[in-house]
């Protein structure tokens, strides 16, 4: 077994967060961010008080994405990196975050950049039980010049994979067919990036595996970007997923308020998600009954107005199949407040009145019949309404017992990260959070 402490927190990690956090010091990043800002207070999201309380936080950890994405750039010396993660102190210093649009906070995502003129090779090896896990490659960066975001164009899903018989998988990466190559992906001359996401629903026993990234090539090694040059294309890139955000919203937003939007099948078939926007007062709550449809992986979590999820280390800003109660049938019904309506399944908008839903399925058996029947009802009700609302023999909880499942989730999610002292932050201020 890897030691846990080096699952996430490798040399690589720690040497283009450093690089990051450099580039993000630079006078052209700061001035960037204020630019940013500056073209959000003009969007819809920054007319409410949450959206004004939330904007700023949302811009630093898309500023946070595109250093980091800028400190991986070098394709003939790609590393892996653990992203789209809170805010944190680790390692003695502050990370910055790096959400955006809808992230899941099940998933440990990682990637490595490449170019169609190499070839790769990713190495996993498990520690113990693996999530749900799938390999994308994509042409761009997410929100690269704007472009939308769903752009895979190969992808391996687990239950596609061969795995030794320890666990261990080699994952292959070149312009040739597999001609009979077990776990091989055959990109694009214009592939730029990989993404990986492992879905860890049992935060108690699931954990990241161990990843190594190679070039396998033999042709001689381009000279690496200056600083100079990595932080031109962030600013660039910041400025790209600024527009994307924008671009995003005004699509988004015009949508009906507690009512969910057509369903999205994700890139390389590894699963659906369904979007929708709440806007509930301090003594409603949202009911939200999700299908099963027979996947390794369901969730859901809340977002900011600008679609960053809230907390949900020590807050439930999330729950998936692993920490929530489910009916006889499998379906299972969340309850989405501002306020704790004292049932297990309450999904916790830290305070917030408005903002983002999203329900995933992923690794799905077999195809869905009718995506858009993935949510069985939604509706509104005051929480004085709540009892009568819900299904039989909904599972009440105490204000006891709620902190002490806030400090077992803390607990389970400083596990699941490798066990070294990590500390999440909250990425926005919000009264009681």
């Amino acid at each position: 077994m890897p030691d846990p402490a080096t699952l996430l927190a490798t040399p690589d990690q720690l040497r283009l967060e450093t690089v990051a956090r450099a580039i993000l010091d630079t006078p052209e990043m700061k001035a960037q961010i204020d630019a940013s800002v500056a073209q959000c207070e003009a969007a819809p999201q920054a007319a409410s008080a949450d959206g004004k309380r939330t904007l700023r936080s949302m811009v630093e950890e898309l500023a946070g994405w595109a250093a980091m994405n800028a400190a991986t750039s070098d394709t003939h010396r790609p590393g892996l990196v653990w992203t789209i993660t809170p805010p944190r102190v680790w390692n003695g210093y502050r990370v910055p975050g790096t959400r955006w649009i809808f992230d899941n906070p099940d998933n440990v995502y990682r990637y490595f950049v490449l170019d169609g003129a190499s070839r790769y090779r990713l190495t996993c090896r498990p520690n113990g039980p693996r999530g749900s896990f799938s390999v994308v490659v994509y042409s761009y960066f997410t929100g690269e010049e704007g472009k939308k975001m769903e752009g895979g164009h190969a992808g391996l899903l687990e239950k596609d994979m061969v795995f030794e018989d320890d666990g261990s998988i080699v994952i292959t990466f070149d312009t040739d067919p597999a001609n009979g190559r077990n776990n091989h992906l055959q990109i694009r001359p214009d592939a730029r990036l990989v993404m990986i996401r492992e879905a860890l629903f049992d935060w108690n026993a699931q954990r990241p595996q161990q990843m190594t990234i190679a070039r396998v090539d033999d042709g001689p090694l381009k000279p690496p970007p200056t600083l100079a040059e990595i932080t031109a294309f962030a600013v660039k890139l910041l400025a790209d997923a600024t527009v994307t955000v924008i671009n995003f919203e005004s699509r988004y937003s015009p949508l009906p308020t507690n009512e969910f939007a057509k369903t999205v099948q994700r890139s390389a078939g590894f699963g659906l998600i369904k979007l929708c926007r709440f806007d509930i007062a301090d003594d409603e709550a949202l009911i939200v009954t999700a299908e099963d449809l027979g996947g390794k992986y369901r969730a859901a979590s809340i977002d900011t107005p600008w679609l960053v999820t809230v907390e949900h280390v020590h807050r439930n800003g999330s729950l998936n199949n692993g920490q929530v109660e489910t009916s006889p049938d499998g379906s299972c019904t969340y309850v989405v407040s501002p306020r704790d309506p004292g049932v297990a399944n309450w999904l916790d908008t830290n305070g917030l009145n408005q903002g983002g839903l999203a329900v995933r399925w992923e690794n799905l058996a077999k195809p869905v019949e009718d995506p858009n029947a993935a949510i069985r009802e939604m509706r509104v009700v005051k929480l004085a309404d709540l009892d009568a609302a819900l299904p039989p023999g909904t599972r009440r909880v105490s204000p006891d017992e709620r902190r002490e499942i806030a400090a077992a989730r803390a607990a389970s999610w400083q596990t699941r990260v490798g066990g070294i002292p990590c500390e999440p932050l909250a990425g926005f201020d919000v009264e009681g959070a």
